[in-house]
């Protein structure tokens, strides 16, 4: 072979060495970026799925009380104290040959659909799940529950509400706020939240801005209380400091054996519910000093 054609090949394994080295740098460039969000992605994605799975070990056994209400129990997240869960028993009463669970979920979807057309809020942030309790999950559930309506920390029999070996359903949610109070229809709900009230808003440097909230989830309330009239079936919302409203327990709509049907809510008890919080509205108008 003559130097010339050595030349001529040295030129070209050159030139196909650097076309290697440039293609390769161009797929480092153009499929790296690619390669690293979608890595990303799927941490992201991996922390939300285990964020929304509940487990035990997460719960925030350092509290010495767990509010319960009739049925349903709120466990802090421990390693986020803006989220935790409800906690409920599968059977409302011992002995029942129902569960509730389609109740709540169908709560749920009533929660979302309202969310979407009047841009409320509430709390739920997933539909329920079922779970089974094992002696170590018992012993957290069953530890310092606390009756919120008798205002004192079970015992006995109660404080057995999550037994081993039973099924509990489980709804991720927020955290309620921790300045709040509850407003009902009921007349011992409005009792208490005019009690309540008055040492609410000495606090509240923005009377004003309150006022406006106030009122327009007010106003809110009515008009899901007549667009869906079950809800005022033990009617209550949570009030912040900022007086914004906070929608809870929609499963309360629907009959626990018949999760497909809503309960029927008389005309009188409908307007009576409507004039409690028609009545509430004047008192704001005089800037809450009568509350």
């Amino acid at each position: 072979m003559s130097p010339s054609n050595n030349s001529n090949t040295k030129r070209v394994t050159g030139n196909k060495r650097r076309v290697a080295v440039q293609f390769s740098m161009c797929i480092v460039l153009f499929v790296w970026p690619y390669y690293r969000f979608s890595t990303i992605s799927a941490d992201i994605d991996l922390k939300a799925r285990n964020d929304s799975v509940f487990v035990a070990n997460n719960l925030d056994t350092s509290v010495k009380q767990v509010p319960c209400g009739q049925y349903k129990c709120f466990f802090r997240s421990k390693d986020n104290h803006e989220i935790g869960y409800l906690v409920a028993p599968s059977q409302r009463k011992k002995g029942t040959h129902f569960d509730w669970f389609e109740t709540l979920l169908s709560g749920y979807n009533l929660s979302q659909q309202l969310q979407q057309q009047y841009d409320m809020n509430h709390f739920l942030l997933g539909p329920p799940t079922k779970e089974k309790v094992s002696s170590q999950l018992a012993k957290k559930l069953n530890r310092h529950l606390f009756d919120e309506k008798k205002a004192r920390l079970m015992r006995g029999k109660s404080s057995s509400k999550f037994p081993k070996g039973s099924t509990i359903f489980v709804q991720k949610c927020k955290t309620a706020p921790k300045r709040s109070v509850v407003l009902g229809c009921v007349e011992s709900k409005v009792d208490i939240f005019k009690r309540n009230m008055k040492n609410f808003v000495k606090d509240i440097k923005y009377t004003e801005s309150f006022e406006q909230n106030f009122r327009e989830g007010l106003a809110t309330a009515k008009e899901i209380l007549q667009s869906e009239p079950c809800l005022i079936k033990d009617f209550q919302v949570l009030v912040d400091e900022k007086g914004r409203f906070y929608h809870l327990d929609f499963d309360r709509c629907f009959k626990p054996n018949d999760p497909g049907s809503k309960y029927e809510i008389s005309k009188e008890e409908s307007q009576k519910c409507l004039q409690t919080l028609d009545d509430i509205d004047k008192r704001l108008q005089n800037k809450l000093s009568i509350l």
